[in-house]
C-alpha cells in the first residue's frame, strides 16, 4: 500500500473517532511569520505553518499540520523552499476568560527545493519545531495570538542546506465544534425522581424538588452561574436554586433547585404537571449573560400521600386550619364548665371532643381504594383527607380519624401524638400528669406511654363507632401488646418532633358544613364517658391505694373521682404537710375559701417556706377580696 494512501487511511479514521466522541473541537491555526536562521548560508525568511488539532480533555490538542518555509541564500539571489507536514501536540490554558496561552511540539517529514532550473536540488528529510503561543480570545471560537518558536531542518545527505531557525509571527485560532455531543449555548433536562407532594409544600422551600442538568454547549466555560426558578401562580416568588462557580466547555453539571409553593399548589386534586420558567444567569468571557428555558414539574395530587416515613403524616396534622380552630373550640368550650376538678382535664377535653364530633355525624367509613389496613403497610401511594375534609365529609379512615382527632386536640392545647399498627391507629393523648401520677390515673399503668416528655393513653380509632370507653379500653390495650411485644416493628410518633422536619400544612376549604351539637348533648356524652373512666380505673386505683393505707394517696384518689367530702375525710386522719395542702385545695374547688385560707395557714405554720401553701393562700386571699 503506497504511503499518500496509508496517509489518507489515518486520516479518515482520526476524523471518525473525533465525530463519534460525545463533545470535541476541531481547531484550524493559521500561523503565518518570519524565520530567522542560525545558519550562515542563510538570510531571514518567511513562511507559514497550518494545523488542523482536536482538542482533548480541555487543555490538550493532537493532529495534523502543514507547513512551508522560504529562506533567501547569503550572497545569492536563490531562495530555498521548505515545504511539509507531519504530527503536533499542544496543550493550553485560559489564566483569565480572554487571555489565551499555549504550546506545543511538532514534526514530519519536509521536501527542500534549491536552485534555479538548471541546477535545481532537491533534498527531503524530517523536521521538529517546539513553539509558544499567547494570545487574546475575542470569542469562544476565535483567537489571535503572537507566536515564537524553535524549527529544526535536518538533511543528513548535505549538510550545507541543513539549518535551525527561531520563528516568529501572528497566528489565527478557529475553534469548531465536532462530535456527536456536539451543541452550543446553554441547555437544561429536568431529572425529577419523584413527584411533587402538595403536602410537603413548606419542605420545598430547602429540599429539592428536581434536579436541573445544565450543560454548557459553548466552547469557553462559564462562571458565577445562578438558577432561578418560577412556578407562576403556585409560587410566592422566585426561588434561588444556588450557584455554581465554573461550568467548562461542553461539560454538565447537576443542580437541585427547591422551590418556594403557595396554597394554590393544594389545588391540585388530581395528579398534573406545572410549567415553569427557569433561568440561567451566567458570564462568559467576562460578559454577563441570561438564558431561560422551560421545566416541567409534575405534581402529585394534594391528598397523595407515601408511608415511607409515618412522621410525614404529621403534616395533615395543621391546628391552624380555621374550620379547625372553630369547630374544636366550640365543642370544648361547652363541656369546659362542667368539667371534674382533680381530674385529668386532658382525658376529660379528649372525651368531649371525640363524642362532640361523633354526634355531629363523624363516622368511620373504610376507604375501598386504598385502605388504611393495607396501604400503610406498603409503598403503594395512599389517599390521606385533610382535617377539614374528614370534617366536610362526616367520615373517614382509621387515619383519617386520627388526624382530625389529634388536629382538635392540639387545637384546643392538648399534646397528642399517634402510634400505627397492623390493624389500628391509635391516638396518643398527654394525660398532663408525670409518670408517676399518671400511674395513679389509670388501672394499668403499663397500658400509658412515656416519651420523656408527655405520658400518654390511647385512643382505638378502629372502635371509633363505639365511642371513647370503648376506644381507651382498647387503645390501653394495644399500646400494652406493643410494649410487651420485643419484635413489633410499630411506629410511635411525636408530632412536635416531627413538626421540625415535616411542617404542618394547612387545607382550608373556606367554611365547614360540620354541625356542632348541642352543649348539653355533648357535657352528657362526656360525663357517661367519665362515669364509665371513674368505674373502670379509678376505682380500682382507689382500691389499690386502700390496700396501702397511705390516707392522703386515697384521698387524692376519691378527689378525681369527684367525691370530695369522702377525700376530705382521708386528708384529715392524715394529717401530713402534703395532706393538709391536698384537703386546702379541696377547699378551694368547693369555693371555701376562708377554710382554705386557714388550712394553708396551718401548712405554713409548720413550714413557713412552702411554696405550695404560700401560692395556695395567695390565692384564696385573692377570692376573699384580701
Amino acid at each position: 500500500m503506497k504511503k499518500s494512501t496509508r496517509f489518507l487511511i489515518s486520516i479518515a479514521f482520526f476524523l471518525c473517532c473525533a465525530w463519534t466522541a460525545p463533545s470535541l473541537e476541531l481547531t484550524f491555526r493559521l500561523t503565518p511569520g518570519i524565520g530567522i536562521p542560525l545558519n550562515k548560508n542563510y538570510e531571514t525568511g518567511f513562511g507559514a505553518t497550518l494545523q488542523a488539532d482536536v482538542d482533548f480533555f480541555g487543555f490538550m490538542t493532537a493532529g495534523l499540520e502543514g507547513m512551508f518555509n522560504v529562506l533567501p541564500m547569503a550572497g545569492v539571489d536563490d531562495s530555498v523552499m521548505m515545504y511539509g507536514g507531519g504530527l503536533g501536540l499542544g496543550a493550553y490554558y485560559y489564566p483569565i476568560s480572554r487571555m489565551y496561552v499555549g504550546g506545543g511540539l511538532a514534526g514530519g517529514v519536509y521536501q527542500l527545493s534549491a536552485g534555479g532550473d538548471e541546477s535545481s536540488k532537491s533534498y527531503s528529510d524530517i523536521y521538529a519545531r517546539a513553539y509558544l503561543e499567547a494570545g487574546f480570545r475575542f470569542s469562544p471560537y476565535f483567537v489571535v495570538s503572537a507566536n515564537a518558536g524553535f524549527t529544526s531542518y535536518m538533511i543528513v545527505k548535505s549538510g550545507d542546506f541543513s539549518t535551525n531557525q527561531i520563528n516568529a509571527g501572528i497566528g489565527v485560532r478557529y475553534t469548531v465544534p465536532i462530535g456527536k455531543g456536539a451543541s452550543t449555548g446553554i441547555s437544561v433536562t429536568s431529572d425529577q425522581y419523584d413527584s411533587v407532594y402538595p403536602l410537603f409544600m413548606d419542605a420545598y422551600k430547602s429540599s429539592p424538588i428536581t434536579t436541573i442538568v445544565l450543560k454548557n454547549g459553548n466552547g469557553a466555560e462559564i462562571t458565577n452561574v445562578k438558577l432561578t426558578l418560577s412556578a407562576g401562580k403556585y409560587g410566592t416568588s422566585t426561588k434561588d436554586s444556588g450557584s455554581v462557580h465554573k461550568v467548562k466547555k461542553y461539560s454538565s453539571v447537576e443542580v437541585p433547585i427547591c422551590m418556594d409553593f403557595n396554597s394554590e399548589i393544594l389545588k391540585f386534586t388530581e395528579s398534573g404537571k406545572i410549567l415553569c420558567d427557569l433561568q440561567v444567569e451566567y458570564e462568559m468571557l467576562g460578559k454577563k449573560m441570561y438564558s431561560n428555558h422551560n421545566v416541567i414539574i409534575s405534581v402529585a395530587s394534594r391528598n397523595a400521600f407515601s408511608w415511607g416515613d409515618a412522621a410525614a403524616l404529621s403534616s395533615f396534622i395543621a391546628p391552624s386550619t380555621p374550620e379547625i380552630l372553630e369547630v374544636a373550640k366550640a365543642i370544648a368550650g361547652s363541656a369546659r364548665e362542667s368539667f371534674y376538678s382533680g381530674m385529668s382535664r386532658n382525658l376529660q377535653q379528649a372525651a368531649a371532643l371525640m363524642e362532640g364530633l361523633r354526634m355531629g355525624g363523624v363516622m368511620y367509613s373504610g376507604d375501598r381504594n386504598t385502605p388504611y389496613v393495607d396501604f400503610h403497610l406498603s409503598d403503594e401511594i395512599d389517599y390521606i383527607q385533610y382535617p377539614v375534609q374528614t370534617l366536610n365529609n362526616l367520615s373517614g379512615d382509621y387515619d383519617d380519624l386520627g388526624i382530625l382527632l389529634i388536629t382538635c386536640l392540639r387545637a384546643t392545647g392538648v399534646p397528642a401524638s399517634y402510634m400505627t399498627v397492623d390493624d389500628d391507629f391509635i391516638v396518643l393523648v398527654a394525660t398532663g400528669s408525670s409518670a408517676s401520677v399518671s400511674a395513679n390515673m389509670f388501672a394499668d399503668p403499663d397500658s400509658l406511654l412515656d416519651d420523656g416528655e408527655n405520658v400518654y393513653f390511647g385512643l382505638s380509632m378502629a372502635e371509633w363507632s363505639k365511642g371513647f370507653t370503648a376506644s381507651r379500653i382498647a387503645g390501653a390495650k394495644k399500646i400494652k401488646a406493643v410494649m410487651n411485644d420485643e419484635y413489633s416493628a410499630v411506629e410511635f410518633v411525636n408530632v412536635d418532633e416531627a413538626g421540625e422536619t415535616y411542617a404542618a400544612t394547612v387545607f382550608s376549604g373556606n367554611g365547614t358544613y360540620f354541625e356542632n351539637p348541642s352543649s348539653s348533648k355533648v357535657i352528657s356524652a362526656m360525663k357517661k364517658a367519665v362515669d364509665d373512666y371513674i368505674n373502670s380505673d379509678l376505682s380500682v386505683v382507689l382500691a389499690r391505694v386502700k390496700k396501702e393505707g397511705n390516707h392522703n394517696k386515697i384521698g387524692v384518689a376519691l378527689v378525681r373521682m369527684g367525691r370530695y367530702a369522702d377525700a376530705k375525710a382521708e386528708f384529715q386522719k392524715d394529717g401530713s404537710t402534703k395532706a393538709l395542702n391536698n384537703l386546702a385545695n379541696v377547699y378551694m374547688i368547693e369555693k371555701n375559701y376562708s377554710q382554705a385560707a386557714a388550712t394553708y395557714k396551718k401548712v405554713l405554720s409548720r413550714e413557713p417556706e412552702n411554696s405550695i401553701a404560700r401560692k395556695g393562700l395567695e390565692s384564696a386571699n385573692s377570692k376573699l377580696g384580701m
